[in-house]
């Protein structure tokens, strides 16, 4: 193993290594697989393809080439930012460029199209469903009694006030007639077949795109719980508030759940999740020489949080007289009390660096496998013991772009953002850690070395470790 892995080497070999995990989600190879190998599709039945979310371009393209003239109609809804505008399609296909990380007038159009398509579909007729994250705000249709506006409003107050994807699905899936299973009850056909990239920590069918075709677990009850154990039912527009109690009340009709009969017949299949950009992680870093450090639990909490943690658990490594790579995945959440721009991964990244500074031969990624954080054109950020110094060297005070939530533009000063444009799949967030194995003995690093957490690794451990965060 080389023993002079400098900074740049480091940051070189993290993007690789993120790289290669976002290419082990590609969604094209995967749904071609699933298609040929579908019992729903063994007989020559007509199709129609639903194809919803940040990979749907690439998931339906697969679709209407494996399928061909079998497919009678297409709809595709997906973020207008990350649309695949070169792909051509015929007349049978309607795409929808809609609204992220908030619907719009598009998204209501593609709900609409949505629910059109599954009941215009022959009861003889097979629907292929491609889910991927982001499905959820590109494919929206408000309950009748509520405003696209008041729709957003109530999700923009949850995202605000830092609600995990589990909260956030749970009052769409209540305020929406194509989310919490609604699409399997009125569907003609019962034979469905739903293939996921999950983005959702748990991989819950039912909060994976706000689950239109599975069982929906959650109630108006809890819907209600949420906003109240959060303090948001002040920031509810009162039409959905007004909704969310009828439903509470037994005056609008429940999302349909486990054991319900508009879910015979259909099947779900996640194709890709964090597992699997993470094995291939674990992987290319093996084979670049790094002992790897897997850790098992996924990531989740405030991102600012996590980024501390991160940067104490890469400290705490630098006893060892090897290189080290600590590989990480999940989704964080950032609660917002500033004017900043950024996102979970960039906010990730900046605690990091603060934690970092003035450290040698250390490097922290982090970045989402859809190459869009937050509503910022950056996927994460890759941070160094150095990255501090640079945003103070440009006019930047890195700690006060963090009580601001101003990550955005902290890590652009440093010349520090992971830019990969919209990568066309979804499997949650990656964090790479890297660290040459030449210590740097300096006061600022070794007073942050113990303030680290104690950390046991397993001894003679070399990869697919696991490690406690």
């Amino acid at each position: 193993m080389s023993e002079d892995r400098d900074a740049d080497v480091l940051r070189r070999d993290a993007r690789r290594i993120f790289l290669a995990a976002v290419q082990a989600a590609d969604p094209a190879p995967l749904v071609h697989g699933a298609l040929l190998n579908a019992p729903e599709l063994r007989e020559r039945a007509p199709v129609h393809v639903l194809a919803a979310g940040k990979a749907a371009h690439a998931m339906a393209a697969v679709a209407l080439e494996t399928l061909g003239d079998r497919v009678e109609s297409c709809v595709i809804a997906a973020p207008a930012a990350g649309g695949d505008t070169a792909l051509e399609y015929d007349a049978r296909v309607q795409t929808f460029g809609a609204g992220h990380p908030l619907p719009d007038e598009i998204s209501v159009l593609a709900g609409g199209a949505a629910r059109d398509l599954v009941q215009r579909a022959s009861p003889d007729s097979v629907v292929v469903v491609l889910l991927s994250g982001g499905a959820s705000s590109v494919m929206t249709l408000p309950a009748a009694a509520i405003t696209l506006a008041d729709y957003r409003d109530a999700v923009a107050s949850l995202q605000a006030a830092g609600a995990d994807i589990h909260e956030v699905n749970c009052i769409r899936k209540h305020i929406d007639d194509v989310k919490g299973g609604n699409l399997a009850r009125i569907a003609r056909t019962p034979r469905i077949v739903v293939l996921l990239i999950s983005d959702v920590v748990g991989n819950d069918l039912d909060v994976i795109g706000s689950g239109p075709f599975a069982p929906d677990r959650s109630t108006f009850r809890d819907a209600l719980d949420i906003l109240h154990r959060r303090s948001l039912m002040h920031a509810m527009p009162p039409d959905v508030a007004y909704h969310l109690r009828a439903g509470a009340d037994g005056e609008v009709p429940e999302t349909p759940a486990t054991g319900d009969t508009a879910f015979d017949g259909i099947r779900h299949q996640i194709l890709a999740d964090n597992t699997t950009a993470l094995d291939a992680a674990v992987a290319f870093a093996g084979r670049l020489g790094y002992p790897v450090v897997r850790v098992t639990e996924p990531v989740t909490g405030e991102a600012r949080d996590a980024g501390r943690r991160f940067a104490e658990l890469l400290l705490t490594q630098s006893a060892e007289a090897q290189d080290t790579c600590i590989i990480a995945g999940g989704e964080t959440i950032v609660t917002i009390t500033g004017d900043g721009a950024g996102g979970r991964s960039q906010e990730l990244a900046l605690a990091a660096a603060i934690v970092l500074d003035g450290c040698q031969n250390v490097v922290l990624l982090a970045a989402g496998t859809d190459g869009v954080d937050g509503s910022t054109d950056a996927a994460g950020g890759i941070v160094d013991g150095h990255s501090a110094a640079r945003m103070r060297a440009s006019g930047v005070d890195p700690d006060d772009s963090l009580r601001r939530n101003d990550s955005h533009a902290a890590l652009a000063a440093s010349g520090d953002l992971v830019l990969t444009g919209p990568t066309g799949t979804n499997v949650m967030d990656i964090q790479v850690l890297l660290r040459a194995h030449a210590p740097p003995f300096n006061a600022l690093y070794e007073s942050a070395a113990n303030r680290a957490k104690p950390t046991t690794l397993p001894a003679g451990s070399r990869t697919k470790t696991s490690v406690d965060l």
